[in-house]
């Protein structure tokens, strides 16, 4: 029987992961970092493959002409040098063409700061071209640099943020949550777990799982060590109930369950909601996950993802609207436990899917 069970939860694991893989395929063209888009419009700026940046030089440059119209480039980056310089259709001469576009090679295989600062001389017999190959890798350059050093910036920031102390108490919460449970069962220690869920994991750090955060992981991977909580996330959320601990995040981490809990102990008279009626609400919360789950793969509706209400937590970006549904299920929550756990949430559904 529990070999059964074992199986079972591993499909239901599996099929988790499938869903979030086309989730992150269609709406993100990437999985893992594995970039799957086959084309780039003219209007796209940027696109990134794997740890390499593109730069389209045609939105930056639509006023360069050359002898017979635009010449756009595509310079591509990586680790801080420019890898190629990729010379795109166009309608200069072909013979003038051929020579001016020589030019490139000028810049591949240069630090992003130095081929930027890089003076080109102009082509011979092909004047026209070069010059707007040279004003193309100029302005498409000085776009690349600046990417680059933000990227940069950010990566650093992500490690130094870290260590920070909302990430440190974040993961000494986490960590409590992960493990006290296994060994302790006691009200008093559920109690304080569920109050350091809300105000740490909740309103300082904004620690939780959503589909927003689930289909990000998915496209882009985890980047250690400035992910660590996600990862603790995915493990008691996914990884826990191969071994008989279903719906272990949703019970003892999640920080809008933990609300819904902390509320409903309020005394007051309560809802007694019947078994039947309980039934029809699971089949409405798997049928509105399904519904949602299509309108995500299709790009009908994607953006209903930004209305979860785990974002009300994070009160000064929230969206008004999800800080309103945030506080209509904490004030349903007085009368009826856990009611969006229970009944509606499709984050928890995805995590317990059979």
């Amino acid at each position: 029987m529990q070999k059964y069970s074992f199986m079972q939860n591993l499909l239901t694991l599996g099929t988790c992961i499938i869903v979030l893989s086309v989730i992150a395929v269609r709406k993100e063209n990437r999985l893992l970092q594995h970039d799957f888009a086959k084309e780039i419009t003219a209007t796209d700026t940027l696109s990134v493959i794997g740890d390499t940046i593109v730069v389209h030089t045609a939105p930056l440059a639509e006023d360069v002409q050359g002898y017979a119209g635009r010449t756009p480039l595509d310079i591509y980056v990586a680790d801080g040098k420019v890898i190629r310089v990729v010379a795109l259709p166009n309608d200069e001469t072909p013979g003038f063409w051929k020579k001016a576009v020589t030019i490139t090679e000028e810049w591949t295989g240069k630090d992003i700061g130095e081929a930027a600062e890089t003076d080109v001389d102009a082509v011979s017999g092909a004047t026209f071209s070069s010059e707007a190959i040279k004003e193309n890798a100029r302005r498409g350059l000085a776009y690349a640099a600046k990417q680059y050093a933000e990227r940069m910036a950010q990566g650093q920031a992500g490690t130094a943020d870290s260590v920070t102390p909302k990430n440190i108490a974040a993961l000494a919460v986490l960590l409590m949550a992960m493990i006290i449970p296994l060994f302790i069962r006691s009200r008093k220690m559920h109690t304080i777990q569920l109050i350091l869920n809300v105000s740490v994991l909740g309103l300082w750090s904004g620690t939780f799982i959503s589909h927003t955060m689930l289909v990000s992981i998915a496209a882009n991977g985890i980047h250690l060590p400035a992910m660590a909580a996600s990862a603790l996330l995915l493990v008691s959320a996914l990884l826990y109930p191969l071994f008989g601990k279903k719906g272990y995040y949703c019970t003892h981490i999640c920080p809008l369950g933990s609300a819904q809990e902390l509320i409903h102990r309020i005394p007051g008279t309560k809802i007694q909601v019947g078994q039947t009626t309980i039934q029809y609400l699971v089949w409405f919360r798997r049928l509105l996950w399904a519904v949602l789950t299509c309108l995500l793969i299709t790009d009908v509706w994607s953006e209903w993802t930004d209305y979860e209400p785990f974002s009300a937590f994070l009160l000064a970006t929230a969206d008004p609207l999800v800080i309103a549904l945030a506080a209509t299920i904490l004030l349903a929550a007085i009368f009826i436990p856990r009611p969006f756990c229970r009944f509606v949430c499709p984050t928890g559904t995805l995590l317990k899917m059979k």
